[in-house]
């Protein structure tokens, strides 16, 4: 059986949930929050978590991809 975790917002279960959209899953973490983004802004979701209580949901990214998403939005 998995290790559960506590909610950080009001202490109930949090459980891993299923993403909706198949293989175009994507968050909306973006670099900045301006007015317009594009696909290359956005990083793939790897799995999440919600609480069965309040329904607070945590995503996951891989930090490599975040990292070149960073790097490719800056620029050299």
């Amino acid at each position: 059986m998995a290790e559960t975790k506590a909610c950080s917002e009001c202490g109930g279960q949090m459980v891993e949930v299923e993403i909706a959209g198949g293989d175009e899953r994507l968050s909306l973490i973006k670099q900045n929050f301006g007015r317009f983004f594009s696909k290359d802004a956005l990083v793939p979701v790897e799995r999440a978590h919600a609480c069965t209580t309040c329904g607070h949901t945590k995503l996951f990214v891989d930090p490599d991809k975040l990292r070149q998403r960073i790097v490719r939005r800056m620029g050299p």
